[in-house]
């Protein structure tokens, strides 16, 4: 009788090596094959991703099933999930999606197959009759989690759809703020052209998405990415400013109510949205102030916008600085702007101290982030062009092979260059900050 237990277990384990082999090899295999592409009567699509996995996964349960052994099951259905969770990382982590049809086939595959997982989990656990000490439970929660998770992620990156056709379909990037914009396009064409793609893209996407709590995330993104879209447009004009490449508005006060305009418009379209109308209000509200800085009265109104100004975008008083001063090339008001700052430069201080206690990380993508969030698109945009123009100091202090090991090249040249350029500069703006005061200091 032992030996006949000794030699049930040592079929168990030639068998359980036999299949994972096999087994990692079918889910390659699903994964690897090209999959059918469907669209419903509804229009959304999708492919036979779903299917073709979750196929695999009946088929080597059943083979399980049919050996009688519960711990050859437990653990060869482990391996499966693994198997599963592995090559779908490998291949969907980082991918790039080349169509916006592509993009939200994958959001509503792996939302299918998150729901999917989370059922195959249960009828697992519910089958052995463990719930609570089940071996499935951690492994199927953090696979049910990342096909969430990546179906989110998809449905992010269908923004990338929005802002090319933007950028390279309509004239809107040469258009807006410029003299035309100020003088002569007195509907305010450019930003309804703006409104209109945004339009047409979540049009395209609900039709595409099959769940509306993606749609919903669509949305948000669409709408965040508008707001800095304008504000990163209005920089773009400062710094061709700055650069003597363009010149301040011609009238302060037109380019004011065309503005005013413009928000009232992106106002009016976004929170026609009831799922939009309570949470853009406060990014709506920061481009309302962002306007009513630009024509401050005097140097003390001027002040009182920059402590919120600094609120609303990050605490970051590098960040805000610069941001302050381009606001003030567009008016022609550049000393004034600085002047400012240093004279609140300690109350940002505390601000920036109560901020920081207070601010929760988001789980978004950082590219993405700084599409849609505008703290993150002011401190990108502002550290890239420090990076520009301390660029031969940063050359010395690349990373050397060794430091790269394990992260992409270009992401750590870009978080090196930035915390260096960040360190010069803020050295810089106390040495000048410094000199200001021994000016102003009387002798005594």
């Amino acid at each position: 009788m032992a030996t006949k237990t000794k030699l049930t277990d040592l079929q168990g384990e030639s068998f359980l090596t036999h299949f994972q082999k096999h087994a990692f090899e079918s889910v390659r295999n699903a994964y690897a094959t090209e999959h059918t592409f469907y669209e419903a009567l509804d229009g959304s699509v999708s492919t036979s991703l779903a299917e073709d996995v979750f196929s695999l996964i009946q088929i080597q349960r059943s083979v399980l099933v049919e050996q009688g052994n519960d711990r050859v099951f437990v653990e060869g259905m482990l391996f499966v999930l693994k198997c599963v969770q592995h090559e779908h990382m490998e291949r969907y982590h980082q991918r790039m999606y080349v169509t916006l049809e592509e993009t939200c086939a994958a959001a509503n595959d792996f939302l299918r197959m998150s729901e999917r997982m989370e059922n195959l989990v249960e009828e697992l656990t519910s089958q052995r009759g463990k719930t609570e000490n089940s071996p499935f439970l951690s492994l199927g929660d953090d696979l049910v989690h990342e096909l969430s998770r990546l179906a989110v992620q998809a449905t992010e990156r269908s923004l990338v759809f929005l802002l090319r056709k933007i950028q390279h379909n309509t004239s809107i990037p040469q258009t807006i703020f410029s003299a035309a914009w100020e003088e002569e396009l007195i509907q305010n064409e450019v930003v309804k052209e703006l409104m209109q793609s945004i339009d047409d893209y979540l049009s395209t996407v609900k039709r595409y998405l099959s769940d509306e709590i993606l749609y919903n995330k669509a949305l948000w993104m669409a709408a965040n990415a508008c707001i800095c879209f304008y504000v990163r447009s209005l920089i773009q004009k400062a710094d061709a400013c700055r650069r003597r490449r363009d010149k301040p508005f011609i009238s302060t006060r037109r380019a004011l109510l065309r503005m005013s305009d413009d928000i009232a418009i992106i106002s009016e379209y976004l929170e026609s949205h009831p799922e939009l109308s309570r949470r853009i209000r406060p990014d709506l509200d920061t481009l309302h102030l962002i306007r009513e800085s630009l024509g401050a009265p005097d140097i003390d109104a001027l002040e009182s916008f920059i402590i919120v100004l600094h609120k609303r975008t990050g605490s970051d008083s590098l960040v805000t600085r610069q941001f302050v001063t381009d606001l003030q090339w567009l008016v022609g008001q550049v000393e004034t702007g600085k002047e400012a700052f240093d004279h609140v430069k300690s109350d940002l201080q505390m601000v920036t101290d109560r901020v920081q206690e207070q601010q929760s990380q988001t789980t978004m993508c950082k590219n993405t982030s700084q599409l849609v969030r505008l703290d993150d698109m002011l401190r990108a945009l502002y550290e890239d062009r420090l990076v520009q123009g301390l660029l031969p100091v940063c050359w010395l202090c690349l990373p050397t092979p060794a430091e790269v090991t394990g992260e992409p090249d270009e992401q750590k040249l870009a978080r090196r260059f930035r915390q260096i350029t960040r360190s010069v500069a803020q050295l810089g703006f106390r040495t000048q900050s410094s000199a200001r005061t021994e000016e102003q200091t009387p002798l005594t």
